[in-house]
């Protein structure tokens, strides 16, 4: 079962857009990003039970994230690389299409 944070209802509050990206901020930024959210007194982390919860949680669900990012740039980069040999593109022609794509 999932932790809560102490919302009872979800019509209490809406994820913040900082808040939204919850797997690029570190744990107590993340708790006062959701404190903000769902308009609560104090940081819900600053509550070791919860924080005792939600930290292995957060911890365990950010690994899984950064392997989907993995995953998602080695596909991307695969698909790229085939792209490349269907049109034969040039080692020239890849480089530049690679620099404009950058910017």
């Amino acid at each position: 079962m999932q932790p809560a944070f102490g919302v009872q209802r979800h019509s209490e509050g809406k994820l913040n857009e900082k808040a939204q990206g919850w797997w690029e901020l570190d744990f107590m930024p993340l708790g006062e990003s959701l404190k903000t959210s769902f308009k609560r007194k104090q940081n819900p982390f600053s509550a070791p039970r919860i924080a005792d919860e939600w930290e292995p949680y957060l911890k365990e669900k950010r690994a899984d994230v950064d392997a989907l990012r993995r995953k998602l740039a080695d596909a991307e980069a695969e698909i790229n690389e085939r792209v490349y040999r269907l049109f034969a593109l040039t080692a020239d022609e890849v480089a530049l299409l690679k620099q404009e794509v950058e910017h």
